[in-house]
């Protein structure tokens, strides 16, 4: 179920998360989706979708988590 919404989740999207990591890396989530890594900030910034910034390495990538990818690709499919 669409965590946000208490709908099923669409086939489409159980299908396009069913192949991604369980930390879905910023520019692997800004490609799913066919926009510019600057887009998936602003959605993040705006609380449109949750992240987890990572301190490993000292680089302090963003990872979101499959079911948080889930959960948005799920909202914005109903927007559509």
């Amino acid at each position: 179920m669409a965590a946000s919404t208490g709908k099923p989740m669409p086939d489409w999207v159980r299908e396009a998360v069913a192949q991604l990591p369980p930390l879905v890396p910023e520019g692997v989530f800004a490609s799913l989706l066919s926009v510019d890594e600057r887009t998936s900030r602003r959605w993040r910034a705006a609380g449109r979708i949750r992240g987890i910034k990572t301190t490993e390495g000292g680089s302090g990538r963003i990872l979101y988590p499959r079911a948080e990818v889930a959960r948005f690709l799920a909202d914005l499919g109903g927007a559509a």
